[in-house]
């Protein structure tokens, strides 16, 4: 993760979820302070999973990464997350560092939490 974003994404405490896609959608990026100055995050793309034990929020990353992969993913999809839960805001939601469909699996973060995407995506919209 870069240092940039607002929240702390720990590999170690990394928890898988499974369920079906509800919703998917763009989540917009906080304003933060960087080394003295605000920056604003492009939109990440987001879902809430239903889970056996309930709906989880999904923060998976910029949109142009996953079309860049040609990865797919729709409201009704069966779909594995790997990720750390964070606190943005107010908002408690999962920080995917891996996700899988029935047939492909597409990495987002290392294992330090470092988003695999380059910054620039982050900056678009």
């Amino acid at each position: 993760m870069s240092e940039s974003e607002g929240s702390v994404h720990n590999s170690q405490g990394e928890t898988t979820f499974e369920g079906r896609v509800e919703i998917l959608g763009d989540f917009p990026r906080p304003k933060h302070r960087h080394r003295r100055r605000v920056t604003r995050q492009g939109k990440h793309i987001g879902l809430f999973l239903i889970t056996d034990n309930g709906r989880i929020i999904i923060d998976l990353g910029p949109a142009a990464y996953f079309v860049h992969h040609n990865f797919q993913i729709r409201a009704g999809d069966p779909l594995k997350v790997t990720g750390v839960q964070v606190i943005e805001g107010a908002m408690p939601l999962v920080q995917a560092s891996e996700v899988k469909t029935r047939d492909k699996k597409l990495k987002l973060r290392d294992k330090n939490g470092l988003p695999l995407w380059p910054a620039a995506m982050d900056r678009l919209n």
